[in-house]
């Protein structure tokens, strides 16, 4: 190799090492939370005991997701989301929180509360992602999918009619509203909302152990 041939291999892994440098950094940077953007409540005040909870009791770090099951955006979340979840629930507490759009969605946000009652609220929704409908999921197939987690299907599309979980749903809404809610996903870790660009697995994990540690 020659003199110039070699200078030239050396400029040309110098360059490539500085950019990878550089892009990790500006990865890196990416991952954080919203400034213009915070719960307008203290987290205590968004959760209760009727909120189905993953994870540690005792954590003091509490990740929150707003969502709606008919929001494109945290179909394509969700997934994250429950990986996350799935590698952190012995050191965090994690509640999906729905946050109706639209009226459509309320009917499917009740089969979650029907579906809570026998401790299958995030299988519930787990089906609802995966099978999405344009213009909401019919209560019949609402029921189907409750038949598959072991209920009367029969029994649930009755109480479905009947909607004595409508006013809780409402309930679900205005918490959201009052939090400073607008739109879905809303993914916040300690009151904190997570930026756009950081809603990635990489970035979430990254975000929950600084507050592990914090």
């Amino acid at each position: 190799m020659s003199i110039f041939t070699m200078k030239s291999w050396i400029t040309t892994a110098f360059i490539s090492v500085a950019l990878l440098a550089s892009t990790s950094l500006a990865t890196a940077q990416e991952c954080g939370f919203d400034d213009e953007r915070a719960l307008d409540v203290p987290v205590s005040d968004i959760i209760d005991e009727r909120d189905p909870l993953i994870g540690n009791p005792d954590s003091d770090v509490v990740m929150i997701e707003f969502f709606d099951p008919n929001c494109p955006h945290c179909r394509t979340l969700h997934p994250i989301v429950k990986e996350v979840v799935e590698e952190y629930q012995d050191r965090i507490r994690y509640y999906a929180k729905p946050f109706p759009l639209w009226d459509f969605s309320h009917p499917q946000v009740e089969a979650m509360l029907i579906a809570a009652r026998a401790d299958l609220y995030y299988e519930m929704i787990d089906l609802q992602m995966e099978n999405p409908q344009d213009g909401g999921i019919p209560i019949e197939d609402l029921a189907s999918m409750a038949a598959e987690l072991g209920f009367s299907e029969d029994r649930f599309l009755e109480v479905l009619e009947q909607g004595p979980l409508q006013g809780r749903v409402r309930e679900l809404r205005r918490q959201g509203r009052q939090a400073g809610v607008s739109s879905t996903p809303t993914l916040t870790i300690n009151g904190q909302v997570v930026n756009g660009q950081s809603r990635s697995t990489e970035c979430i994990s990254q975000l929950l152990d600084e507050a592990l540690e914090g």
